[in-house]
């Protein structure tokens, strides 16, 4: 376990009080055999609707490119870790999903989501780790 996931755990328990100032509406994600992963999100970020789109080399890439897209006006941000794990069997499996956020001075926030979709569920940790980094500037 390491500090940045420590810290997670911390403020999970304490709760987190900030306000979100990214938070998604509406997410469309497509992926298939013979054509590029592409996603179409659409947000609400500092009070203001954004809509950015993005593609890669599957689909949890492609909803992180257009989710990077989405925070640029809160900052610079990437993955730095990302895993996946799968909570129970079937097909009808829970997935938990923890990422490690950067943004372009180095600082790291941990955000994590467990839900049955792996791309939503992805989405939904990345926006806590941006959220929690976002907000922590915000206030600075």
């Amino acid at each position: 376990v390491r500090d940045v996931e420590l810290e997670a755990i911390a403020r999970d328990v304490l709760g987190d009080k900030r306000e979100p100032r990214l938070t998604i509406r509406q997410a469309l994600v497509t992926t298939g055999s013979g054509i590029m992963p592409a996603a179409s999100i659409s947000a609400v970020v500092d009070g203001g609707e954004v809509t950015a789109g993005g593609s890669g080399v599957g689909p949890v890439d492609a909803a992180f490119n257009a989710i990077s897209k989405l925070a640029e006006s809160l900052g610079e941000f990437h993955i730095a870790e990302y895993r996946l794990d799968a909570l129970r069997g079937g097909s009808m499996a829970l997935c938990e999903v923890a990422v490690v956020i950067a943004d372009s001075t180095g600082r790291q926030e941990t955000g994590h989501s467990v839900g049955p979709d792996i791309v939503m569920t992805s989405l939904q940790a990345a926006v806590e780790g941006i959220n929690r980094l976002a907000g922590d500037m915000k206030g600075q």
